[in-house]
């Protein structure tokens, strides 16, 4: 029997000091095979340097959505919209995925 998808969401807002640890904690999961993971990264228009990094990303995030004017539960809405997973995961910049858990 497979494993269920997992969709990870990581919201961010201005946060480019802690997004690429949160990022590479979710892109981690998929390496250390817990789950099958799918990794989605909502920005809410950052005007720091978050764009940046997580464009770093892209091809190791399996959705990416860069928007203004976004609160936190409309970040989440749009995360929800593109999770396909049978589990969703929220997490925010700052935050980490640890491993393990099965």
């Amino acid at each position: 029997m497979s494993k269920p998808v997992v969709s990870i969401i990581v919201v961010n807002h201005n946060a480019a000091r802690y997004v690429e640890q949160t990022i590479c904690s979710v892109v981690d999961q998929g390496h250390r095979g817990y789950r099958p993971a799918e990794k989605i990264v909502v920005d809410c228009g950052s005007d720091d340097q978050s764009e940046s990094i997580i464009r770093c990303y892209l091809d190791e995030l399996d959705h990416v959505v860069l928007a203004r004017g976004l609160n936190r539960s409309m970040a989440i809405n749009e995360g929800l919209k593109r999770a396909s997973g049978a589990f969703v995961m929220i997490v925010d910049s700052g935050d980490v995925v640890l491993p393990g858990g099965d």
